[in-house]
């Protein structure tokens, strides 16, 4: 009897060692707002290539994939996963004609979704989150925070929407705005923008201040001067070559085109790719309160 016993287990045992190892990974498809993606969530086989494709509902646009679990946020469309881990993925679709981008792209990341717009009484939160962005960056701007923060809201500034006159002084960050523009782009901050290339409509998710916003930071804090690289975040307000995409124009968290990427106009704006330190550097400006962190890197 205890032979026989033996024997069964032997059985089992070699059959139990003989099951195949679940060999699957998940793949979670998450959408915001109105379309379809032609893959459900489910598992998947290990080395599986999956060929996503997001398809908008009427009245609706694909404006970009994102995720945890993506290399970087993409316009293109399908796109190729290799299932070589779990994945989740985010599929992005906007109201053609009453955009929202809350939650989505620049809306979700971290830093960015962590500011108050209400500048006029919360102007740290902002000065805050550059010298983040500036951090994951690997630039070290944090000794602004102890500086004197002022932002305010004038009638008039001749030229532009808003300037920087704290420009090359270490003790303080200033930021001027026209009250009539900041109003009037806080009131559409999540609406974002479009414009057309070549015939194609394009999206712009990130909003206009926060261009303006960067764009004055990087002459208060960085210390740098107007550039007319296409797209480039410190492009003047005039006086650059036709054709060239300007500071303020659509760019889009999602985008593959380097000249409308949100992340790449950041990316070289702290790297100072391209970018240009005031002429002489900050002596002229403020004798020994200069800080002129701009000729310091380059």
């Amino acid at each position: 009897m205890r032979k026989v016993f033996l024997l069964t287990l032997i059985v089992l045992l070699s059959i139990s060692s003989c099951k195949k190892k679940d060999s699957s990974y998940s793949l979670t498809i998450s959408i915001n707002n109105n379309g379809t993606v032609n893959y459900e969530s489910g598992k998947y086989p290990e080395g599986e290539t999956i060929s996503l494709e997001a398809t908008p509902e009427s009245g609706y646009r694909f404006i970009g994939w994102d995720g945890e679990d993506l290399e970087s946020p993409t316009d293109e469309n399908p796109i190729t996963i290799f299932m070589d881990s779990n994945k989740s993925i985010i599929a992005n679709f906007v109201n053609i004609d009453n955009p929202d981008y809350s939650d989505m792209g620049f809306w979700a990341d971290e830093i960015y979704s962590s500011i108050d717009w209400d500048l006029e009484n919360n102007f740290s939160s902002i000065v805050e989150a550059f010298v983040k962005d500036g951090e994951r960056h690997g630039v070290d701007v944090s000794h602004v925070l102890e500086n004197d923060l002022k932002f305010e809201l004038v009638e008039e500034i001749p030229g532009a929407k808003a300037n920087a006159p704290g420009t090359c002084w270490k003790n303080r960050v200033s930021i001027n705005y026209v009250s009539s523009t900041y109003l009037a782009e806080i009131e559409s901050l999540k609406k974002g923008a479009y414009g057309y290339s070549n015939g194609i409509r394009y999206d712009g998710d990130v909003p206009s201040i926060f261009k303006t916003m960067w764009h004055e930071f990087g002459h208060d804090i960085l210390n740098l001067g107007h550039t007319c690289g296409d797209g480039f975040i410190m492009n003047g307000s005039g006086g650059c070559e036709p054709g060239i995409v300007a500071s303020g124009g659509p760019h889009s968290w999602f985008s593959n085109d380097n000249k409308r990427s949100i992340r790449y106009q950041v990316k070289i704006l702290f790297e100072g790719v391209g970018q240009i330190c005031y002429q002489n550097g900050c002596e002229n400006y403020s004798g020994d309160n200069a800080d002129d962190y701009c000729n310091a890197q380059n």
